[in-house]
């Protein structure tokens, strides 16, 4: 008996692949009631309304869905059934198979409003006409359902909608996590396979490649199986009908492109521009850090033999920098940006480094430390030696007796190479270079006179030898400071210098070098005094070496005169008379006293 179907009870519905092979006929029977659904169709003259109901296969009591809203229904008639359908066009068609899978029995969709719900969305789709629920028979339209009829309508239309990440290829770097967001906002209907740990969040794709090469990542929507395909049902007596099946499998794939490269750092000095340090510092033993975009520190290098070279790194941009200068130097506190990509895979870095330097400035003075009187001595030579004796450098005071040196980390010997004529010269000075200043190390060196001891020997004018066993002393004075020389003698002080028993004396004090009197304060017994002073020159010319003394010395001879006997000769015209003083017995025969001298 055919009757008009009044009542029908709605279902979201999934696409399905209709392959068009025929199966066994099928009876259907109107089922149960769904409470208080209702539904009207409003299709000018017409006007259609029943209350919601299932319609079921008799041979194993499945819902089915009617194709032909409100057409006649003859539960004795029997279907003809196959996979595929030809009343509708194949894109409504692929909307009501979709309709059907993803309405009643879907996961969430288990409610039997739900298949009133896809019954009034597979009619939409394949007829014209207004579908609406009602409140009550016959009564005014509601909203109940309206969202239920919106989301099962956009699961319908979105089912063929794939992941779209804006490209279908991706350069990625290495070892650094790749998100990508998905536009059309189904990849959480997805399931992503590939080489690498894959997590959906919200949307967006996250990943972190830990090896470089080339990767397809494919995106399966996720459908919970149905087994059978879904079956149309056809009636020359009764209206259409279909069951719910599987659907299209759907999938999609983007390709995932791996990329790396490396940093070499080469150090080099910043004044020579090359892999040779200064002094004793060492380029060696410098560290650097690289740093990504988000500050995270992603490789730490030691330069060896001024090289230093990263692991494999991620296209991306870098940063380097300098945590620890090799000894010596001072750390490098720019930042040097790094881009590594497909144009620039290996970077290369000539880094530089200053090396620690101090200036030494010398002032250079002479004169005599006796007078306190001190100018500067220009076109003095300096050398400056290393550890190892060797010269490293050397210069000549200006005009100004100055003259400066950039020495770098190290530690050195100056020394003094040259000097001005009877002028000493400075002891070596040790220095050493181990922090840098701006401040100049300064030495204000003082070079006095050169000094020696003085060593007079009295000497007998006829026979030019040593005067021994007499008694002399002497004043030496300076004429340079117009005072005498003193020194101490049994813990007094005094300007005497007294002739030894073998006929000499060396003074106990340095004289500096200048011009000097000597006067003769006692003179020896029997010997006229030197009444004049004599004047000499302490000199490097006027010195020497004295073998026995080991020392340098000058040497003085001094020479006396033995004194004149007076004899008195007696009015005789023979007499004679014989000094206690003379071996040399005189005679003579005299008219007058007269005065005779005996050698």
């Amino acid at each position: 008996m055919k009757k008009i179907i009044k009542s029908f009870i709605f279902i979201m519905i999934v696409c399905s692949i209709c392959f068009g092979f025929k199966v066994k006929a099928e009876n259907f029977y109107e089922g149960e009631y769904i409470d208080n659904m209702w539904i009207t169709r409003d299709r000018s003259p017409a006007h259609w309304y029943q209350k919601a109901r299932f319609f079921r296969q008799k041979s194993n009591n499945k819902e089915a869905y009617c194709l032909d809203p409100f057409a006649l229904f003859d539960e004795n008639s029997y279907y003809s059934s196959s996979t595929s359908y030809s009343n509708l066009s194949q894109s409504v068609l692929n909307k009501v198979k979709l309709a059907a899978y993803y309405g009643y029995r879907y996961s969430g969709h288990t409610d039997q409003k739900w298949y009133a719900i896809t019954q009034v969305l597979i009619w939409r789709y394949a007829s014209s006409g207004n579908f609406f629920f009602t409140d009550g028979l016959d009564g005014p339209e509601i909203s109940t359902y309206n969202r239920e009829l919106q989301e099962l309508d956009n699961m319908v239309s979105k089912h063929y909608v794939t992941p779209n990440f804006g490209n279908t290829v991706f350069k990625v770097p290495l070892g650094k996590e790749v998100v990508l967001t998905d536009s059309n906002n189904v990849l959480n209907d997805y399931q992503a396979a590939t080489g690498f740990h894959v997590i959906s969040d919200q949307n967006k794709l996250r990943f972190t490649p830990d090896k470089i090469g080339e990767y397809t990542m494919k995106f399966y929507r996720f459908l919970p199986q149905v087994s059978e395909l879904p079956i149309f049902y056809s009636s020359s007596t009764s209206q259409d009908m279909m069951t719910r099946g599987k659907v299209d499998t759907v999938e999609s794939s983007i390709k995932i492109i791996v990329e790396g490269g490396t940093i070499t750092i080469h150090k080099l000095d910043d004044d020579n521009n090359s892999c040779n340090p200064q002094g004793e510092a060492s380029l060696d033993g410098a560290v650097y850090e690289v740093y990504d975009t988000s500050n995270n520190l992603v490789d730490t290098v030691t330069i060896s033999n001024c090289t230093a070279k990263t692991k494999e790194l991620p296209y991306g941009n870098y940063t380097v920098k300098e945590k620890k200068p090799g000894e010596g130097y001072l750390k490098d506190d720019k930042s040097y940006a790094v881009t590594l990509d497909e144009d620039n895979k290996d970077i290369d870095l000539n880094l530089t480094n200053k090396v620690i330097k101090r200036k030494i400035e010398i002032t250079k003075l002479y004169g005599s430390s006796s007078l306190e009187d001190y100018k500067v001595e220009p076109h003095i030579i300096f050398g400056v030696y290393d550890k190892n004796n060797n010269e490293v450098m050397k210069g000549e005071t200006n005009r100004s007796g100055e003259i400066v040196f950039d020495l770098p980390y190290g530690n050195y010997v100056v020394k003094q190479l040259t000097s001005t004529k009877n002028y000493q010269k400075v002891e070596d000075i040790y220095i050493s270079i181990n922090e840098a200043s701006d401040k100049k190390i300064k030495y204000v060196l003082k070079n006095n006179l050169l000094s020696t001891k003085l060593k007079v020997i009295k000497l007998d004018t006829s026979t030019n030898k040593p005067i021994v066993g007499k008694n002399a002393k002497f004043r030496i004075k300076s004429l340079s400071t117009g005072k005498y020389i003193t020194h101490e003698v049994n813990g007094e002080e005094t300007d005497l210098f007294e002739i030894n028993e073998e006929g000499y004396f060396i003074t106990d004090v340095m004289l500096e070098y200048g011009d000097y009197e000597i006067e003769e304060i006692v003179f020896p017994a029997g010997y006229k005094k030197v009444n004049k002073r004599i004047r000499f020159t302490l000199s490097e010319d006027s010195v020497h070496y004295d073998d026995e003394l080991q020392e340098i010395i000058y040497e003085l001879k001094l020479y006396n005169e033995k004194e004149d006997i007076v004899i008195d000769v007696p009015d005789t015209l023979e007499h004679s008379i014989v000094s206690s003083n003379l071996s040399l017995l005189i005679y003579g025969v005299y008219e007058e006293k007269k005065k005779y001298s005996c050698i």
